[in-house]
């Protein structure tokens, strides 16, 4: 668990025990500061949890580069390969279609 995580689990349950001492007391200010803290708390929450996918994601990569380094570069070489076609014909295409338009 990171730092945002954790953060942001706190920050939810201050928001929620926040809203609900404006809810005993009456004060509708107060409940809408401790749902605003509850959705920054939660936002928070799915950014830590956001950033452990990615580093999960990096490190996975990482070790099936140094497992298999012929076949990821046989990948890196067809991702390649593939978006120089993509970006090629677009601009073929716009070439032609400005000397015969």
């Amino acid at each position: 668990m990171n730092q945002d995580r954790l953060e942001g689990t706190l920050r939810t349950g201050m928001g929620r025990a926040q809203e609900g001492l404006g809810d005993v007391a009456g004060s509708e200010r107060q409940q809408s500061q401790g749902t605003r803290e509850q959705l920054k708390g939660r936002a928070q929450q799915l950014y830590g949890d956001a950033r452990d996918t990615m580093r999960n994601a990096t490190d996975q990569v990482s070790r099936n580069v140094v497992e298999h380094p012929v076949r990821s570069l046989l990948i890196a070489s067809a991702v390649g390969w593939a978006a120089a076609l993509i970006t090629g014909r677009r601009r073929r295409r716009r070439d032609y279609e400005e000397r015969h338009y």
